[in-house]
Formats: C-alpha cells, sequence, structure tokens
C-alpha cells in the first residue's frame, strides 16, 4: 500500500510543473554588446530615430511591450509624453520570435533606456508572468 502510495505521490509531483505555464523569455538586439548593455550610435543631425528588438519565446505567444523610458513630442504646442516602445506582438509559428521597434528622440542621447518584454501564462490565469529587461545606452 505504501508503495502505490509512493508512486502516486511522485506522479502528481512530477506532473506539476513550477513555471505554471509560463514560456520563456528572452529579449535581445542586433546592437553591440558591451558587458550586458547594449550601444546605440544616435545618427547625426537627425531628430528620432529607430532600431529593433526580438524577443525570444515560445511560438504564437503574445510578448507585451514597455519601458519606463519616454520623449516629448511637440505638435500644434501641445506637448505628448512617448514611450519609447509599447503595444503587443505576437512570436512566430516558426522559431518563436516576437519583435518591435524602439523610438529614440535626440532628448534620449547620453540616457541608457530599458526595454522589457512580459509573456504571460497560457490561458492568462493565476500562473503569472515572466518579463526580461535589456538596457541599451543611447550614444551621440
Amino acid at each position: 500500500m505504501k508503495k502505490y502510495i509512493f508512486i502516486i505521490f511522485i506522479l502528481l509531483f512530477l506532473g506539476c510543473g513550477t513555471t505554471g505555464g509560463i514560456p520563456e523569455v528572452n529579449v535581445y538586439c542586433a546592437l553591440p554588446n558591451n558587458n550586458d548593455i547594449y550601444v546605440f550610435e544616435f545618427p547625426d543631425n537627425q531628430e528620432n530615430s529607430n532600431f529593433i528588438v526580438f524577443a525570444q519565446t515560445k511560438i504564437n505567444t503574445r510578448v507585451y511591450w514597455s519601458s519606463p523610458d519616454s520623449f516629448f513630442v511637440y505638435q500644434d504646442s501641445i506637448s505628448t509624453r512617448t514611450c519609447i516602445i509599447d503595444g503587443i506582438t505576437e512570436s512566430d509559428s516558426e522559431e518563436g520570435i516576437a519583435e518591435n521597434i524602439v523610438e529614440i528622440d535626440s532628448s534620449n542621447i547620453g540616457d541608457t533606456v530599458k526595454v522589457i518584454g512580459l509573456v504571460y501564462g497560457e490561458d492568462f490565469s493565476d500562473d503569472g508572468s515572466r518579463s526580461d529587461t535589456i538596457d541599451i545606452v543611447i550614444n551621440p
């Protein structure tokens, strides 16, 4: 009898994954990397520029993008704060890679900005989420 209880316990324990169905996520970009900090060389004589960031995760998974960094856009005497990245993209069905564009303004020169990629559990229940963050220094 103890043998059956032990087997049931082992099956239950092994059947309960520790990740709860939350896929891994790894954010990266094609910029030069210096000690885990990416380096973006801002183009001369430009007001703004952009580059692409990627997230490696499970296939067909939504990646939610955000950043605490922003810049101001002035139009018709009104200023609007604009986040350098936002939105949702879905990883492809072949390699599980999602991508998004980071918009940088000349006011970000000299800053180190953060880009965050976040994924949720498969059924958005109490599985929670996972995120990955990269730092990018904006050089003149």
